[in-house]
């Protein structure tokens, strides 16, 4: 191998590292969406067992809260993007979130796949390159 090549090689190298540390990232990312996406899952259970009439807080914006009253718990509202929303039964909006956790979990497997993938190539090339270094 000439030197043309082993800084190819180390060009690939550091690319790879690139790409291996923004998928990894990603994967996280996924991973945190997938716990959140449960948690709703649990908390839209936990919602099931209260009564109308029950009082719970509300949130308006992210730390600051209502109070309300449960009027009618068989409806609740799901926003399905632009402002828009609908109404729904909570095991019809649970099986929504288990259904999203599913692809996330496809999707999850499949990045998965392609990061050991990177890894075996940038594993091949350092061990390419620690050959010339002997």
């Amino acid at each position: 191998m000439n030197l043309n090549n082993a800084n190819q090689d180390l060009v690939e190298l550091q690319i790879l590292g690139q790409q291996i540390r923004e998928l990894d990232q990603y994967i996280a990312s996924i991973e945190q969406k997938m716990v959140e996406t449960d948690q709703s899952i649990r908390d839209l259970e936990n919602f099931k067992n209260r009564k109308e009439g029950d009082e719970l807080l509300v949130p308006i914006v992210p730390g600051i809260f209502t109070k309300a009253v449960i009027k009618n718990k068989d409806e609740i509202l799901i926003g399905v993007g632009k402002g828009v929303v609908v109404e729904s039964d909570i095991d019809h909006a649970i099986e929504i979130l288990q259904q999203q956790i599913k692809e996330l979990t496809k999707h999850r497997d499949e990045m998965l796949v392609e990061l050991n993938g990177l890894i075996l190539r940038a594993q091949e090339l350092e061990k390419k390159l620690q050959k010339l270094q002997k």
